[in-house]
């Protein structure tokens, strides 16, 4: 009697790594070196992190109006400057002890923020972009000496050796760099967002003339 041949079931295939796990094996673990690099990469992070969270985070003051209050707890950070002083590191010393006048900071740094966003950004026609860009070259920068400094539109004075801060001064850069302002006193970090607004500003112009299309990687000097 000849024999029936029956097919045993078909094994299930072999497990495939997930995508995740691909990336980590070809990007961490894929030669011995790679490997210890990683190692070591993770063991530095296990020493560093948690002293780091504990001084920053869980033994940290955040309250408080003087720095006594940090006393307590002399093992983690002291934001209490930060906390009493956010103002002044934002808008500088003039408007940090003015806060009535910490509009005029405020409106020119969204109107500054809005121009940069509608230049990079795809919203208006090239040519609108271009109009946009003069402006921003000729007129924003006047209109921002004159917000900040007060004099021309009848305002309190504040001292230009008195600006500075996050807020003011990518703003305030674009009158020293437009125009050379000598009574503009930048600080460190004045010079490093004022030196960055102007050339952006350029290669926007530069870019839409040639029919180039814009992206964000423009701010980092494409």
């Amino acid at each position: 009697m000849p024999k029936t041949f029956v097919p045993t079931p078909s094994s299930p295939p072999p497990a495939r790594a997930t995508p995740a796990a691909l990336w980590l094996r070809q990007n961490f673990f894929n030669s011995p070196l790679s490997i210890l690099m990683t190692a070591l990469g993770l063991f530095l992070l296990w020493s560093v992190v948690p002293s780091v969270v504990n001084w920053a985070f869980l033994e940290a003051t955040w309250g408080g109006d003087s720095r006594s209050v940090c006393d307590a707890s002399p093992e983690g950070a002291c934001w209490t400057a930060l906390h009493v002083r956010f103002w002044q590191v934002m808008t500088g010393l003039y408007y940090g002890a003015n806060k009535d006048q910490l509009w005029r900071p405020l409106v020119v740094f969204v109107a500054f923020c809005l121009i940069v966003v509608l230049l990079l950004g795809d919203f208006l026609p090239s040519k609108r972009r271009v109009q946009l860009a003069v402006l921003a070259l000729s007129v924003f920068p006047v209109v921002t000496f004159g917000l900040l400094h007060g004099a021309m539109f009848g305002l309190p004075i504040a001292p230009t050796s008195q600006w500075g801060g996050l807020y003011v001064d990518p703003c305030a850069g674009c009158w020293r760099d437009c125009h050379g302002s000598a009574h503009w006193h930048s600080s460190c970090a004045g010079a490093a967002f004022s030196n960055a607004s102007y050339p952006v500003v350029l290669r926007c112009v530069h870019r839409i003339l040639a029919g180039q299309s814009l992206d964000y990687n423009l701010v980092y000097g494409l």
